[in-house]
């Protein structure tokens, strides 16, 4: 995000408390899959994440 370009009229809507809640609720809605063991896949480790 190093060429994130915010306007000088932008202000947000939530605060940062706020923010951070509605990340980890987006975060807990979309859990990351769990690692899984393949046999149908070249194996170059026991687990795949």
């Amino acid at each position: 995000m190093e060429h994130l370009i915010i306007p000088k009229d932008y202000h947000s809507e939530l605060n940062l408390h706020d923010t951070q809640i509605a990340i980890k609720t987006v975060k807990d809605f979309f859990p990351e899959p769990a690692c899984t063991s393949s046999e149908s896949v070249p194996r170059f480790g026991s687990t795949f994440c």
